[in-house]
């Protein structure tokens, strides 16, 4: 008589190995390959450029940084001033600074031709350390916004000091 198999593979036919290969590589290729077509179907994401006009008031000229940080002024209240040139509204503000050091807004809605001022005080990085105009230049800005067809637009650009104690840039 013949005695019936117990255990968690019991009735069950023995794998072969050439199947078990085919399991196994078809289980590293499958997610790539699918992640590869899904990424080739997807449309592109690409970021429009923001219709807006950025100007800085009251920063000081390069020689005011060529100074040593402990003989310099303070600062009578720095500020970036950024106007709407577009036809339609932006909303959901992001302004970096430097990079590193930013100011959220995402309730303001700016209609065209109007304009938002930010003092450079109130930028802080992701630490909490506030901007300090009177250690260190602004050399980048980056502004996001969503623009009326929500979509994303932004500009980023390296800041050069002027001899004049505003630098502007006006972008379509």
């Amino acid at each position: 008589m013949t005695e019936a198999k117990l255990g968690p593979r019991a009735g069950n036919r023995p794998m072969k190995k050439s199947v078990l290969t085919l399991l196994l590589i078809a289980l590293a290729t499958v997610p790539s390959l699918a992640t590869v077509g899904l990424w080739m179907a997807a449309p592109r994401v690409k970021e429009g450029a923001l219709p807006v006009s950025y100007k800085f008031i009251g920063v000081p000229t390069s020689e005011y940084y060529a100074r040593p940080a402990d003989s310099r002024e303070p600062l009578d209240d720095p500020r970036l001033e950024i106007t709407n040139i577009g036809d339609g509204p932006i909303s959901n503000f992001n302004v970096v600074l430097n990079k590193s050091h930013e100011i959220r807004d995402p309730q303001l809605v700016l209609e065209p031709q109007q304009s938002v001022t930010y003092r450079l005080k109130r930028f802080y990085s992701r630490a909490g350390i506030p901007f300090v105009p009177e250690l260190g230049p602004v050399t980048h800005v980056r502004i996001f916004a969503k623009q009326a067809d929500q979509s994303r637009a932004s500009i980023h650009q390296a800041v050069a000091l002027q001899d004049g104690s505003a630098s502007e840039t006006k972008r379509p």
